[in-house]
């Protein structure tokens, strides 16, 4: 990264970044590939800030960036799991070197090398000006996003009968944003802005599924899109009023309108490519309009000052949330729908998710600021919680969104730092948490109500330190940092099955050597020490997606004027 001041308007920032790895995962296949978790990142950013006058600003931003990877980033659920292929998983102490070996040799076809491509730009703009007792803002930006990528899959289509299947996709994606505020100034008991926000977004894509003919299904199955569109509208407005010197309310609304549309088909094939004396297509056509109007209410005081409390703030918030809804692929009886492809609006169709959230919180510095300490209790009360999986419908393979009723989320953060000493500093935190389903029947005759949400562990615990030694002068610093967490779930709900995932603990250190005086700074560092590697995912089809494993190194930084 480099900072160039041109002249009293003009500043200038580049910055290029390059991030490679090889693969973190095993080949146990007995095939040449090599697996996937990899990375080839490279990116460029150019950055001008130009003064307008003594009273606006102009930022402008450029990108580009580019990954070139291996999307074969899965293992099979049995490396972590026994019995996952008949519905009753169960975890076992398998070795990390086991768990990220993919083993998984599929009867039905020979793995290719899996690859993947992608490639981001996009140019964006944030214009300030101070116009005196309100202050306007304008954000913008234009970005597009190719992708193309081959990937070997797992497909368990029913217990004991797991599949290898191999998919190409290739899409892209464009969009535009533009966000217009006006903020009020000034040191007034009350205070306002309002904006308003447009958004639209285009999209092409064609992925193919092959090789699932020995279980008597099609061959090839395409799932071409082409126009697919996203937009997006929203006004809003917040207050803000001091009641007194310590006390404030704030109260915020906004009302957003989203439109999705697509038109597309889900095309069963004997070949690669579309032959129409032989092959058939099922429309994917669908558009809906969805709309909410959402609101936050806060307050916040600062209490008054004492030796032991220097600072403390206190605070609570009552809001609501939502998310758009959606379209699963099929379409509706209609002129461009025949009767025989068409599907329920139920199932076309998933309704918004909402959400209502509650939280009382407080900030304080205690000990001649020498420590702090953050805490906040929540609840959120989720309502068509919206739910992806992947599922066989009508004789294809598919990616479905459903909405789960009713969820419940309620908890308990901590957090905060203690210097000991102007050489040992101390962290900490603990979250409590109690996230289930209320109303949940993920089939519509089996019941899920009070059943963990994904990734909810009943509690998280982390501490850390830090010491700092003076050595003839040289700095060294080493630090530790710990984090357990107790036992969540990875449910797929497709097949009425939930993982339960044990608690594990992980451990990171640093090591960080600077000779006084010098612009550089040399450390050594170890992530996961204890290699304790967990699935970050799992679908319906048995594919797990491993943590990072232990990763050890040397970092070198350097500053320049």
């Amino acid at each position: 990264m480099l900072n160039v001041p041109v002249t009293g308007w003009l500043a200038l920032r580049a910055a290029v970044a390059v991030d490679r790895h090889d693969a973190y995962l095993r080949n146990g296949q007995s095939t040449p590939h090599t697996p996937g978790q990899d990375a080839d990142r490279r990116a460029a950013r150019l950055s001008a800030r130009v003064a307008l006058g003594p009273a606006a600003s102009l930022l402008l931003r450029a990108d580009h960036a580019r990954n070139d990877y291996n999307p074969d980033s899965f293992v099979s659920d049995n490396n972590f799991f026994r019995h996952a292929d008949s519905g009753k998983p169960e975890w076992y102490g398998a070795a990390a070197r086991d768990r990220l070996t993919n083993r998984f040799v599929p009867r039905n076809v020979v793995p290719e090398q899996g690859w993947g491509r992608n490639r981001s730009a996009g140019a964006g703009a944030e214009f300030t000006w101070n116009l005196g007792p309100a202050t306007l803002h304008y954000l913008g930006a234009h970005r597009k996003f190719d992708l193309d990528f081959l990937t070997n899959y797992i497909y368990r289509v029913a217990p004991q009968a797991t599949l290898g299947v191999r998919q190409n996709f290739t899409g892209g994606q464009r969009q535009d944003s533009h966000e217009l505020r006006v903020a009020t100034g000034g040191d007034g008991a009350l205070s306002a802005q309002a904006g308003l926000y447009w958004f639209d977004e285009r999209s092409h894509s064609n992925y193919v599924f092959r090789d699932l003919a020995p279980i008597g299904l099609t061959p090839y199955y395409a799932f071409p899109t082409d126009p697919t569109v996203a937009k997006s509208r929203a006004a809003f407005g917040q207050l803000a009023y001091r009641v007194t010197g310590r006390l404030r309310a704030t109260a915020g609304l906004r009302h957003t309108e989203d439109e999705k549309s697509r038109v597309g088909a889900t095309s069963f094939q004997q070949g690669p490519a579309f032959n129409p004396a032989t092959d058939f297509q099922l429309p994917n056509a669908a558009r809906i309009e969805t709309g909410k109007r959402t609101w936050r209410l806060g307050l916040d005081y600062d209490l008054a000052p004492s030796a032991f409390l220097p600072a403390t703030f206190v605070y609570g918030t009552l809001s609501t949330g939502y998310k758009a809804g959606g379209f699963n692929d099929g379409c509706l009886a209609g002129p461009a729908c025949p009767a025989a492809a068409a599907v329920a609006p139920g199932y076309l169709f998933y309704r918004p998710e909402t959400l209502k959230a509650l939280e009382l919180g407080a900030k304080t510095r205690f000990w001649h600021r020498r420590a702090s300490l953050d805490a906040a209790a929540f609840k959120y009360d989720y309502t068509s919680l919206q739910l992806s999986g992947n599922a066989i419908i009508a004789g294809a393979p598919r990616f479905i969104t459903t909405n789960a009723g009713i969820a419940s989320v309620r908890g308990l953060e901590l957090d905060g730092k203690v210097q000991a000493s102007a050489d040992d500093r101390f962290s900490y935190g603990l979250t409590l948490l109690d996230a289930h389903y209320v109303s949940y029947t993920p089939d519509g005759i089996h019941s899920w109500n009070g059943r963990k949400l994904d990734r909810s562990p009943s509690h998280v615990l982390s501490a850390g330190y830090q010491r700092r030694v003076r050595l003839a002068g040289h700095e060294v610093r080493a630090g530790v940092d710990a984090r357990r967490s107790a036992a969540y779930m990875i449910g797929v709900p497709s097949k009425l099955v939930q993982y339960r995932v044990p608690a594990m603990a992980t451990v990171d250190a640093t090591l960080a050597w600077r000779p006084d005086d010098a612009p550089w700074t040399l450390a050594a560092y170890a992530h996961n020490l204890g290699n304790r590697i967990a699935p970050a995912t799992i679908d319906s089809f048995g594919m797990a997606v491993p943590g990072a494993p232990r990763v050890v190194g040397v970092r070198f930084d350097y500053r320049y004027q």
